[in-house]
């Protein structure tokens, strides 16, 4: 591929003397990605690929959206659609409800519709690096757990300080403090673990400088009208996507 820097010559590939657009092992990671989404939900009823396929979720029931070709009256009137799994019964392993609400053709958006819509996005934040580091910067939920376990790990260790004074201080025995020591000490390793599980879950495949160099590359990667090289592009940048019929409700992105 050309972004990772390679040439093809008589059907063999080797390393071009252009610089890479993306670093080759993002590109590798990438396209690892993009091959197990494509075996595990493979799209046997659509004729589109969609570049955001593999990244959405149905907000109601959890199930991933999958292209779908929705039939109309006339040849002209079909379109192919992301549709929730559970409300398509394509395959009843990837079904979460099967009352799932996020359904109905005019409430579904059309693969150029959120194609486009979610590029948009991203162009945005290409224009404007005060806009990229806004977003970065931006709490999370996650964040938000951890400031408030970090907050109550303190005082717990406040506490075991205060109890070892007294004890140190002759103003309370070993038999006083024991069962209050123990119990403290249990707090203070549960509050750890939950931190360090929050903060795993936090940790991101692309870095903050990575990201934006990704997105310096966007209309070049547009205007090339390579549609595999735009699909990694969109597929390093974003994690994942949760819609509700014809609304984005969250994007979740790589760096932040």
């Amino acid at each position: 591929c050309v972004y990772c820097g390679d040439t093809a010559r008589g059907g063999k590939v080797m390393e071009g003397r252009h610089p890479a657009l993306v670093d080759r092992e993002l590109w590798k990671r990438v396209n690892e990605k993009l091959k197990k989404n494509q075996k595990a939900f493979k799209r046997i009823y659509s004729r589109s690929n969609g570049i955001l396929s593999g990244l959405l979720f149905c907000q109601y029931c959890g199930a991933r959206l999958a292209i779908h070709n929705w039939g109309g009256a006339s040849k002209d009137s079909c379109s192919d659609r992301y549709a929730c799994y559970s409300v398509m019964k394509n395959s009843k392993s990837m079904i979460k409800d099967p009352n799932c609400t996020n359904r109905g053709r005019g409430a579904t958006f059309t693969v150029d519709e959120l194609d486009s819509l979610i590029l948009e996005e991203i162009k945005k934040l290409a224009l404007s690096r005060e806009s990229f580091d806004a977003l970065v910067n931006k709490k999370t939920p996650e964040d938000s757990q951890i400031e408030a376990f970090r907050e109550r790990l303190a005082e717990v260790e406040r506490q075991i300080s205060r109890i070892l004074n007294l004890y140190q201080a002759g103003i309370m025995d070993m038999n006083e403090i024991g069962d209050r020591m123990s119990e403290l000490k249990e707090q203070r390793n549960s509050l750890e673990n939950s931190i360090a599980e929050l903060e795993r879950q936090c940790e991101k495949e692309c870095s903050v400088e990575r990201a934006w160099e990704l997105l310096a590359t966007l209309n070049s990667v547009i205007e090339s009208g390579d549609s595999e090289a735009l699909t990694a592009l969109v597929h390093a940048l974003i994690d994942k996507i949760v819609i509700y019929k014809k609304e984005v409700v969250e994007i979740h992105w790589s760096f932040c």
